[in-house]
């Protein structure tokens, strides 16, 4: 067998790198999606609901009153912003034949869908609250999460989520990683 130039294989490390970031950032959208809901169903105090009540208050979203609060506003756009940049992060390195209106679309719809099902979930557990303003301060968040994620270049994306990762599997970081998460695992 001839090796031409075309035709060598690269390196391992190349080849990893480059197939794996894609997958790290989706993983990593999907455990910060975990932690979302995770969250927002806290305490687990479920309470089975008749379904016509469920009905009317997922309609109105108005679960336990209907005060407003900024400072809850504000966190609910913050919260999102980060899912916002992993969802488009991940769907942009997947690119493919996709444009960007399309992904940033995807992204954004994903993140609306999200919402909406913890919006619902939060009406199974009274001490939650569930709200249309709610709803909408989370889409407003995972839109900031994207533009972010637009303005990032991929280079800087890759090399920032390989020094996590790498951190992450470090012998020294490591259990460190493991503490943190279980510290705040726990209600």
């Amino acid at each position: 067998m001839i090796n031409h130039p075309s035709s060598e294989i690269p390196s391992s490390r190349g080849v990893e790198a480059k197939a794996e970031t894609p997958n790290r950032m989706c993983a990593i959208a999907v455990i910060y999606t975990a932690a979302i809901a995770y969250g927002s169903l806290l305490p687990f105090d479920f309470t089975p609901q008749p379904l016509d009540r469920i009905a009317s208050l997922y309609l109105t979203l108005r679960h336990s009153g209907d005060l407003w609060s900024a400072t809850d506003f504000v966190t609910n756009i913050l919260l999102f912003v980060p899912l916002g940049f992993f969802f488009i992060a991940c769907l942009r390195s997947r690119r493919g034949r996709y444009g960007p209106v399309l992904l940033t679309i995807g992204a954004l719809l994903i993140c609306a869908v999200l919402s909406a099902c913890v919006e619902f979930a939060q009406i199974y557990f009274p001490p939650r609250d569930s709200s249309w303003r709610d709803l909408v301060a989370n889409v407003i968040g995972a839109a900031f999460g994207i533009a972010l994620g637009w303005g990032v270049e991929p280079s800087l994306l890759a090399r920032s989520e390989r020094a996590l990762f790498d951190a992450a599997s470090a012998p020294v970081a490591s259990p460190r990683i493991s503490r943190l998460v279980l510290i705040a695992a726990i209600p």
